[in-house]
């Protein structure tokens, strides 16, 4: 249903000094759509587009997301991402959910894609459990001064778990 449907449009510019002497300007277009398909299910898509000048670099970003609030006391999300970048420099941070007292924006640059669910149960109002799986596959990392003394590998999992009990 269409009358449900949010659309963001968001451009922005950042104009940074490099080396006291050169200007960098980094352009960065968003468009998304969040879209109600029922009651419980929400269905979020983002195409993110970043130019960097003068280097000539860019990066495309997309994601879809589906969040079900499936029972009461359950809900799930569950994202795909799929990016390519230049290098480091025409990176693009996404913002993941994440379990209460994390935070999760990583850095996506290189090619590749990824994907994470993220559960939330609430069995009994004294009790809370979140669970969050993220995968991501990395096709082609131009390694920076940052990824050194990382594990270098092109697949990375992650897995959190937490409980919250109120006693």
């Amino acid at each position: 249903d269409w009358e449900d449907t949010n659309w963001q449009f968001r451009w922005r510019q950042i104009a940074t000094l490099t080396n006291g002497f050169s200007t960098m300007c980094s352009n960065d277009w968003r468009v998304q759509m969040t879209m109600m398909l029922n009651k419980k299910i929400e269905f979020k898509c983002r195409v993110q587009y970043v130019q960097i000048k003068p280097l000539k670099e860019d990066g495309l970003l997309s994601y879809q997301q589906l969040h079900w609030h499936f029972q009461q006391h359950f809900w799930f999300t569950l994202r795909f991402s799929f990016y390519r970048t230049d290098s480091y420099q025409s990176r693009i941070y996404e913002y993941e959910s994440d379990v209460p007292g994390s935070f999760a924006n990583f850095p996506l640059y290189g090619d590749g894609y990824k994907w994470f669910y993220f559960l939330r149960w609430q069995p009994l109002s004294s009790l809370q459990v979140w669970l969050k799986f993220r995968y991501q596959m990395i096709s082609d990392k131009k390694l920076t001064d940052i990824d050194y003394g990382k594990n270098s590998s092109q697949l990375e999992r992650m897995i959190r778990l937490q409980i919250s009990l109120k006693i």
